[in-house]
């Protein structure tokens, strides 16, 4: 094996700036790349001379605040860009070697951070799990809209964790899940105090003398 060969085995390095087509690839879609520039969410590091660069780091804000709730919602003052998408490249016989530049595009890690249905079940290895995790409310699409949704790779890290702890969705479960809400607590009832205090003889009433009992006395 060549140098760099193993170069390549051992060295990944994670992107800190993205072309748009690599933030489609990371986010699932070029339609949310499009989305998060025309909601002001996301702006370029750089844009100039047909080059399009987003930061890393400002993406993953963009996916917290997908995954906090928010819908990324179009602002009138920002132009929506096209959705970017994979380039397609002319069909040419392959290299006999690889270049300098090519070299290191290999060695350049892409983690996604948001993924499709398929992508969601391909990670957790079943399609009926997912959607057990799904009916069960484990994890929702933090994305849904034109005809696209889209799963957040960290909730479904997130399910993973709760499964290998012992937990079961659904009918992996014994049946379905049902969320149990503890019972109010009884509010205590306070007793009144008793005070001590000393008890007075009873008078009790004695019958009055009969003659005969007075004759004999």
């Amino acid at each position: 094996m060549r140098f760099s060969d193993l170069l390549h085995a051992s060295v990944q390095l994670r992107p800190r700036f993205l072309r748009s087509e690599q933030a489609a690839l990371a986010l699932g879609s070029g339609e949310i790349v499009a989305d998060f520039v025309g909601a002001g969410w996301l702006r370029p590091s750089i844009s100039e001379h047909r080059l399009v660069l987003y930061s890393m780091p400002e993406l993953e804000k963009c996916v917290r605040r997908l995954e906090a709730g928010e819908e990324p919602i179009a602002d009138d003052s920002v132009k929506r860009p096209k959705p970017p998408g994979e380039k397609r490249e002319n069909p040419s016989p392959a290299a006999a070697s690889l270049s300098f530049a090519d070299q290191l595009r290999a060695m350049v890690s892409l983690a996604p951070l948001l993924v499709r249905p398929e992508q969601a079940a391909a990670f957790l290895g079943s399609v009926e799990l997912l959607d057990e995790f799904r009916k069960s409310g484990w994890i929702k699409p933090v994305y849904s809209k034109h005809k696209l949704t889209i799963y957040s790779v960290r909730q479904l890290e997130g399910c993973a964790i709760r499964l290998e702890a012992g937990q079961r969705p659904g009918v992996y479960g014994g049946g379905d899940e049902k969320v149990l809400v503890p019972d109010p607590p009884v509010p205590e009832m306070e007793l009144p105090t008793k005070t001590w205090a000393p008890k007075t003889p009873r008078k009790t009433r004695r019958p009055m003398p009969v003659d005969a009992d007075l004759v004999e006395a």
